[in-house]
């Protein structure tokens, strides 16, 4: 079987490109095989435009010389929708089955909030697929709603385990994986560290690794937290995994989210 596999580049950041990463790495498809194409790319607008425009070019070009039989789509909402609307299209025209795998955290809050006109076409979307891939039962539950004639399916984010647990009791960091910004709860974390600033040994320090959207790096400074709560940015897969085996405990007071991959990669 070919599988076309449609997503963001993997450098960039969030959960959906560690997903799009177990599926590329992992080595048992047995009698598949998996062409990924790429559709976006963290970048400036206009790059972004051009790079989703050459992703099309490559896309009739794997059509005409592979027989794909599955296109396996991830997708958020907002610019995602509509580039993935797009693709699904274009594969609909040559009669390929499309898995589209839902990853926004809120879909029914973009949908709401959407006018009439694009309504209609995420309904389109939705319903011209074979099958709509999400995370959780409460997903599937809020979209049931606005999509009924739509097919659902729950398919559980996954991670790789690792083959020796590398969980060191010994450990003093605290580690918050994720964007900082107030869906995070990065705020509310902030708070409860300087609440506990005071009673917790000065050898317990806070590693926070991810982009700094709403100027946390400054409000550290103006709580007097510098030398307990350190802004490493985002890291890559092997950085990730050094600093959870120095890591005992992750904190990750989400808003919501139906199972972050960082969790899951905790749990492990």
């Amino acid at each position: 079987m070919n599988i076309l596999l449609v997503g963001s580049n993997i450098t960039a950041k969030g959960g959906i490109s560690s997903v799009i990463q177990n599926y590329l790495s992992y080595s048992n498809w047995k009698n598949s095989n998996i062409f990924f194409l790429p559709t976006h790319i963290e970048n400036n607008i206009l790059n972004k435009i051009v790079y989703f425009a050459i992703s099309l070019f490559k896309l009739n070009r794997i059509i005409n010389k592979r027989e794909i039989n599955i296109a396996h789509i991830h997708m958020s909402d907002k610019g995602s929708f509509f580039r993935k609307r797009i693709v699904s299209k274009r594969l609909k025209r040559y009669g390929i089955k499309i898995i589209l795998h839902h990853h926004a955290h809120s879909f029914n809050i973009f949908y709401e909030n959407s006018s009439k006109r694009v309504k209609r076409k995420i309904q389109d979307l939705f319903e011209i697929v074979d099958t709509n891939v999400v995370l959780s039962n409460q997903i599937k539950t809020e979209l049931v709603k606005y999509f009924p004639k739509a097919k659902f399916e729950i398919l559980y984010n996954a991670v790789e385990v690792y083959p020796e647990n590398p969980y060191n009791i010994d450990s003093n960091v605290i580690l918050f994986l994720g964007h900082l910004e107030k869906r995070k709860g990065i705020f509310d974390l902030l708070i409860a560290i300087k609440q506990l600033h005071t009673l917790l040994e000065p050898s317990y320090t806070f590693a926070l690794c991810g982009n700094d959207y709403e100027g946390v790096s400054e409000i550290i400074k103006q709580m007097g937290l510098t030398a307990r709560v350190h802004h490493i940015g985002w890291i890559s897969s092997e950085h990730k995994k050094s600093m959870l085996s120095k890591t005992i405990l992750h904190a990750l007071p989400i808003y919501g989210e139906a199972m972050p991959m960082s969790n899951l990669e905790t749990m492990c």
